[in-house]
C-alpha cells in the first residue's frame, strides 16, 4: 500500500501475518516490490499519519525482523528502544550492542540497511558530536525527522 506523506510516497507492506517487513519512500527500485498482498491494515496508514502530524510519539504494529541478520536484529531492537525527541550516537549504540564504541562504522552500515523506515528509527542516530550524518532517505529528511520530533517542524 501506498501513503502519502509530507516526505513522499511511502510504500508499506506486509507479510501473511500481517507483520510489517518493508516501509520507505517509492522509487523505481522499490515499486517491483509491490504485490497482490493488500492485507495491510488502515492501521499503519493511520500511525504514521498520526506520526507526521504530531498526534503519536509510539508506534504499535507488529515488525517482522526475520529478514535481517542476527546482528542487524541486534541493532534495530536496540534502535527501537529510543524513545521519540531522543537521539543516541553511533558510538553508544555500537557501546549498547556490542560493548564497543569502535563498532560505530559497523552500526552505521547496518543502519544504511534498514528498509522499515519511521517505525525502526535510525534516524535518531548522528554523530557523537551532535551533528546529523548518513540516512537512507538523506541528511536533509533526517533533519526534518528530527525537527518533526522536537515539535518545531509542521
Amino acid at each position: 500500500m501506498i501513503y502519502k506523506s509530507i516526505f513522499g510516497d511511502i510504500l508499506l507492506l506486509v507479510n501473511n501475518k500481517n507483520e510489517l517487513y518493508y516501509c520507505s519512500l517509492c522509487d523505481k527500485n522499490n515499486m517491483n516490490k509491490i504485490s497482490d498482498n493488500k492485507k495491510i491494515e488502515e492501521n499503519y496508514i493511520k500511525q504514521l499519519d498520526e506520526y507526521f502530524n504530531l498526534k503519536r510519539k509510539t508506534f504499535d504494529v507488529l515488525i517482522d525482523l526475520s529478514h535481517f541478520n542476527k546482528y542487524q536484529q541486534l541493532v534495530y531492537k536496540e534502535v527501537l528502544n529510543i524513545s521519540y525527541g531522543e537521539t543516541k550516537s553511533y558510538q553508544e549504540l555500537a557501546k549498547k550492542c556490542f560493548n564497543n564504541k569502535n563498532y560505530a562504522r559497523f552500526v552505521g552500515n547496518i543502519l544504511s540497511k534498514n528498509d522499515v523506515l519511521f517505525f525502526i528509527p535510525c534516524h535518531r542516530i548522528i554523530k557523537s558530536n551532535g551533528k546529523i550524518s548518513n540516512y537512507v532517505l538523506g541528511e536533509n529528511t533526517k533533519n526534518k525527522l528530527l525537527k518533526l520530533e522536537k515539535g518545531v517542524l509542521k
